[in-house]
């Protein structure tokens, strides 16, 4: 809401200083005001539940298809989506104009004259109504000749398709293709909040058309349902009937993410002084304030899980050093076919031994509040080319992240992890905090990588028995 608070304290700004000198108030300056716009996005904003952002800016990418960072998409070219809902599925373009501005607009395109211009209402209804006598008789078109009465026909004006309103709409669906949600373009609404229902204007008709057309919702005022039941039914048709589930069908698992499926601070919270090491008192005090397993559960169920070699090989590698025993039974059961390569290690401390639990340990004491999940299967690396080219310099003219186009902490073990997942157009899940906004300054804006709160392996490091 920050930037819709700022607009509107800068048009207030703007009305203080008119009234300082009422004497000096020309029309014009009345006219230049936003306040009609900006009244019309807190309509529409009123009936959502949902809302995720408001007035976003978003970079359009280059035609060329090449690399550009976001930062210069945003210079370069952007459009301002109003309102942006249902978890990022749905943006909103709000238009506050009513049908005379367009009918004014549509008469600065035929005359090559201002299309903001209001000085002359009636004027474009001309562009309007043709009627047979005005075309060659020899014509048989439908559009031009009248019927048998003599009632005129309306017929599209030159220029039509040439309205700004549709330029918008182009640049709209551009950039909701390259900033997709679980691979797939946001649903583009336009929502006139001054045109209603009854208007029953023919040239607003065909505005109303073409944008449905061009794959445009559409929402007039008063429209039963309201804006949600605009929407709802295109994203349904998008995103399918569950609009809870924000993730693709299988589900790429990053390192972090295993580790707190099976850590036992995740399984057992325990007090922070019964666990040693600061950050895993850190992580102890999250805990108990906001369970990780609940959220793991809802994106987990159902889904194919899946991981990548890379990542497989080092989970391993840490689950051979750190890991306690309840803490290895659960990596067991992830990986039936490939937890024997370390489970004969020797354990430093636990108040449990192997002994104690078998493979078939019932999966309620084991998983607690997550559930035995199913077995995770390995992908074997083979990331996308467009996170391969993030690590290399080409185009960059400014000596950053040594010359790659993504910051430095975002390795190669990264690239093959997110962008073998990319591939595969999967949803990925990760505790790493700040890996979006990296490839989102880096200019890769549709990804689907969720982010978590990690939780450590914590087994050997924790003072009470919590079976």
């Amino acid at each position: 809401m920050y930037r819709l608070k700022q607009a509107l304290l800068a048009e207030s700004h703007f009305f203080d200083r008119l009234l300082e000198r009422p004497e000096k108030i020309k029309p014009n300056a009345i006219k230049s005001t936003n306040l009609s716009y900006l009244v019309a996005v807190h309509d529409a904003l009123s009936q959502l539940d949902n809302l995720d952002e408001v007035m976003r800016p978003v970079g359009l990418p280059p035609k060329d298809g090449q690399w550009m960072a976001q930062e210069t998409m945003l210079r370069s070219h952007s459009v301002k989506v109003d309102l942006v809902t249902q978890d990022e599925r749905v943006w909103i373009k709000v238009i506050a104009r009513n049908t005379k501005a367009f009918r004014h607009e549509m008469a600065g395109l035929e005359w090559g004259g201002d299309s903001d211009s209001d000085d002359n209402e009636e004027a474009p209804s001309s562009l309007l109504l043709r009627s047979s006598s005005n075309s060659d008789t020899s014509n048989d078109s439908d559009d031009d000749v009248g019927d048998d009465s003599g009632k005129r026909r309306l017929t599209q004006p030159s220029g039509f398709k040439d309205l700004p309103i549709f330029k918008k709409a182009g640049q709209f669906l551009k950039a909701a293709q390259a900033h997709r949600q679980q691979f797939k373009a946001p649903v583009v609404v336009f929502a006139f909040m001054r045109i209603d229902m009854q208007a029953n204007d023919p040239f607003m008709q065909w505005i109303l058309d073409h944008l449905q057309d061009m794959g445009i919702g559409v929402y007039l005022l008063d429209q039963p349902g309201g804006l949600r039941g605009c929407y709802q039914p295109l994203v349904e048709r998008v995103f399918g009937p569950d609009l809870e589930n924000i993730t693709t069908a299988s589900i790429n698992l990053d390192v972090s993410t295993v580790l707190a499926m099976v850590s036992e601070l995740a399984h057992h919270v325990c007090a922070p002084e019964d666990v040693e090491g600061e950050p895993l008192q850190k992580q102890a005090v999250i805990e108990a304030a906001d369970p990780i397993l609940p959220r793991l559960r809802r994106l987990l169920q159902g889904k194919r899980l899946f991981m990548v070699q890379s990542a497989m090989d080092r989970l391993r590698d840490i689950m051979s050093v750190v890991a306690g025993p309840r803490e290895r039974l659960r990596y067991q059961q992830l990986f039936p076919d490939r937890s024997d390569l370390f489970l004969e290690a020797p354990v430093a401390r636990s108040p449990l031994s192997l002994d104690d639990l078998t493979i078939d340990d019932d999966p309620d004491r084991l998983w607690t509040s997550l559930g035995r999940p199913p077995a995770i299967e390995i992908l074997p690396d083979h990331p996308s080319d467009r996170f391969l080219r993030l690590l290399k310099g080409g185009g960059v003219s400014h000596l950053i992240n040594n010359g790659r186009k993504i910051r430095t902490r975002f390795t190669d073990f990264h690239a093959t992890i997110f962008g073998t997942a990319d591939r595969h157009q999967m949803s990925s899940l990760t505790g790493i905090q700040w890996v979006n906004h990296a490839l989102t300054k880096a200019g890769i804006t549709d990804t689907s990588i969720l982010i978590h709160e990690p939780r450590s392996l914590a087994e050997q490091k924790m003072h009470t028995n919590s079976a």
